[in-house]
């Protein structure tokens, strides 16, 4: 409390180090229970390194406290903790100003170990990640990263996760979840790896809101319809022409191809998807990886 015309000054007995994000996660009493957790890991070293070097920036989401003093992570496996852990991280330092409602990749992988998972942020009314978690204190900016607290982890993503979470998805869910369509068990199998009816992994083509708003108006040009209006079995043909089952198809792999659906047969060349009708659909949104499978967005529904 030294008081001069400008400001006020303080004497202290060290030069302050610039922190890096282990500095923080050390030092500040709101990342203790984190600390505690990635402490108890057989494998504490290799995240101890990454929060201390500074070669690449990193972006963390930690949880505050109270979730961890109110979580039991007793029942999951080290191998299980661990992927739950790097799903909290991405490469790069992604400080608020530069978030957007798009997604982006962790540090988690896939059940396979092959594939970056990756997360859904929501960035339109308030920040969410993956439809569940919200960022309580943004942007600790380190010299190797940036820390965001938030209220609980970002779950792992399975392809459910991602249909609910981007709101350009929103038609797609509704249909997906409507009543009639309940003996199909879409968001049941969407939500797992070990469905006893369909084999995962699953590569779901989905359609955004603009392209049911344009079928509906091709099915029904002279009604002001709604998804309400296509019938049991039309939907659940049209759905089936989404999703394929035993198959994880990335961009990487686009060629011309023919690929089974549930539904049936589509062709694709590259970008283009190509339905029964000879209808043209392209694939406008590529490599959102799920646990279970992988999910691209395209803009018109195919039908049979």
């Amino acid at each position: 409390d030294i008081d001069v015309d400008n400001g006020i000054l303080h004497g202290v007995d060290h030069v302050i180090p610039l922190p890096t994000l282990y500095t923080f996660v050390t030092a500040d009493k709101n990342f203790q229970e984190y600390y505690s957790v990635l402490q108890n890991l057989s494998n504490f070293t290799e995240f101890k390194d990454k929060l201390t070097q500074n070669t690449l920036n990193y972006t963390l989401f930690i949880p505050n406290n109270s979730f961890f003093q109110n979580t039991d992570f007793s029942h999951l496996s080290e191998a299980v903790l661990n992927n739950l852990l790097n799903n909290q991280w991405t490469e790069g330092k992604l400080t608020s100003n530069a978030f957007k409602t798009d997604y982006f990749s962790s540090l988690a992988y896939d059940e396979q170990e092959e594939h970056q998972l990756s997360i859904f942020m929501n960035n339109t009314l308030g920040t969410k990640l993956n439809a569940t978690t919200s960022i309580n204190t943004p942007n600790i900016v380190c010299t190797n990263g940036v820390i965001h607290l938030t209220d609980n982890f970002i779950p792992i993503a399975y392809l459910k996760t991602f249909i609910e979470a981007d709101n350009q998805l929103v038609n797609f869910h509704e249909a997906l979840s409507r009543e009639d369509q309940a003996t199909q068990n879409y968001l049941d199998f969407l939500n797992d790896n070990t469905n006893t009816t369909h084999t995962p992994p699953y590569t779901v083509f989905a359609p955004d809101n603009k392209a049911f708003e344009r079928v509906l108006l091709e099915l029904y040009p002279t009604e002001n319809a709604t998804l309400a209006h296509i019938t049991t079995q039309e939907l659940t043909d049209i759905l089936n022409l989404h999703i394929a089952e035993n198959l994880y198809l990335s961009a990487t792999d686009f060629q011309q191809q023919t690929i089974e659906m549930l539904g049936g047969n589509i062709t694709q060349d590259a970008y283009k998807l190509e339905d029964l009708q000879n209808r043209t659909s392209n694939i406008i949104k590529t490599n959102a990886r799920a646990y279970n499978g992988i999910l691209h967005r395209i803009d018109t529904v195919m039908m049979r």
